[in-house]
């Protein structure tokens, strides 16, 4: 394989990047990460100790930028950005072309809002984009952005539709490779590599203790970053239920650090993740996986995850469609047996398969072009309508408003009609 400077940024999402970059490390391939934004869980505090005396200066005005309030001192704020960030982020970035050949850019945030994409290819440099859900989700099919299905704009979802599309198809023309999920990936219009083929990365940092309660007392942990998009209080209804038949003990987690979740996780039975999810195992059950513990998981996907992965390659969870969800947790509860080998086997697949160091590799491959033909798809071939955070009603309301209001190129879907015309007859069925 060619050798590489790489270079990651410019946010960070729950650890990825942190873990990726230990990963090339890991397998001796040089690779720097920036964020920008300081994460509220320090994941990089450690790559902190490397940043340049630039890197730290850009860090202190964001972090200065941030504290002014956007309602007061707006002449400030403009000056912080415009006056100060914007030539020394210019700056920077000639200081990456001239050190790195390859850039990989996480969750479509570019620091100067996309205009600097044709950089990449003046300076004929390598650009991965690796997408996370809600970059590439249109907004229409997305619970977190629309929250509850009879309050919001649909002017507000068209104009934010329009835009997302129209930045996506920029990152696609001057993209040399996308990653992205297939349930996300509606607005792409060239292949994509399989966000989950190559996995989460995750170190062993956190996983040495393990403890295995399965007393008489079942201990069920749920830790939902967006209550509503999570489905929490359709998970809670359900435990509420189970609970007059079986002891269960209960555990919510919100805003809290990292270390308090990895910590109670080993105390658990299993983890409800989310109601709603378009993959089988994001970062929370991956997390539970590493350390022997199943997870349930509801969504709509459940039912096309096969005609994307293959069966080696499916993360194990228990992993149903959402009207399904309170037989899932059920079976987890009764049967403890089963519990316990889907945690064994969802251990052992992501420490193996998930590791930071497999997932360097695998994307070291992608970066080469030597990726298996299977780890790709064609977003023009997608027919999933399910979305994410949304129970199917909600979503065909969403939907419904936003054609009847501005028509069915509202969508931005003329490009792929056949999925264009499945979203419109599914929220034709409203009652």
């Amino acid at each position: 394989m060619a050798k590489h400077k790489i270079f990651m940024g410019f946010t960070e999402i729950a650890g990825y990047y942190y873990n990726l970059k230990k990963g090339f490390d890991e397998i001796g391939v040089g690779c720097h990460f920036f964020s920008i934004y300081p994460h509220p869980f320090a994941y990089d505090k450690e790559e902190g100790k490397n940043f340049s005396c630039l890197e730290k200066i850009i860090r202190n005005i964001v972090n200065l930028w941030q504290k002014i309030p956007y309602n007061k001192n707006l002449f400030v704020k403009l000056l912080f950005k415009d006056l100060l960030l914007l030539p020394l982020l210019l700056l920077y970035y000639a200081s990456l072309m001239l050190k790195y050949d390859t850039f990989i850019i996480g969750f479509a945030y570019f620091p100067l809002k996309g205009t600097e994409l044709f950089l990449f290819k003046l300076f004929k440099k390598k650009l991965i984009c690796i997408f996370h859900g809600s970059d590439s989700r249109p907004p229409y099919v997305d619970g977190a952005v629309t929250c509850d299905g009879d309050i919001f704009s649909a002017q507000k979802l068209k104009d934010d539709t329009l835009k997302k599309r129209a930045f996506i198809d920029k990152i696609n023309k001057y993209a040399d490779l996308v990653i992205d999920a297939p349930a996300t990936s509606l607005f792409h219009t060239k292949k994509v590599l399989n966000v989950l083929y190559l996995g989460l990365p995750y170190g062993n940092d956190n996983t040495s203790k393990q403890l295995n309660p399965s007393g008489k007392v079942v201990r069920i942990l749920h830790s939902p970053s967006h209550s509503m998009a999570k489905g929490t209080p359709y998970i809670e209804s359900i435990i509420d239920n189970l609970k007059v038949k079986y002891e269960i003990e209960f555990v919510k987690i919100t805003g809290k650090p990292n270390s308090v979740v990895v910590e109670e996780l080993q105390k658990c039975d299993f983890v409800v993740d989310q109601a709603y999810s378009d993959t089988p195992m994001a970062r929370f059950a991956a997390e539970a996986a590493f350390v022997g513990k199943p997870a349930v998981v509801g969504g709509e996907f459940s039912e096309f995850l096969s005609e994307y992965l293959r069966e080696e390659d499916i993360p194990p969870s228990l992993y149903a469609h959402p009207d399904k969800m309170r037989e899932a947790i059920e079976k987890m509860i009764v049967d403890k047996d089963f519990r316990i080998e889907l945690g064994k086997r969802a251990q052992k697949f992501v420490r193996e398969k998930w590791t930071r160091k497999a997932v360097a590799e695998k994307m070291l491959s992608a970066i080469d072009g030597t990726v298996p033909d299977y780890a790709y798809f064609s977003p023009f071939e997608l027919m999933y309508v399910g979305g994410c955070g949304m129970k199917t009603e909600w979503r065909k309301n969403v939907v419904h408003s936003l054609v009847e209001n501005y028509g069915a190129s509202a969508l931005q879907l003329d490009d792929k009609p056949n999925l264009r015309d499945a979203l419109i007859e599914e929220a034709s069925t409203l009652p």
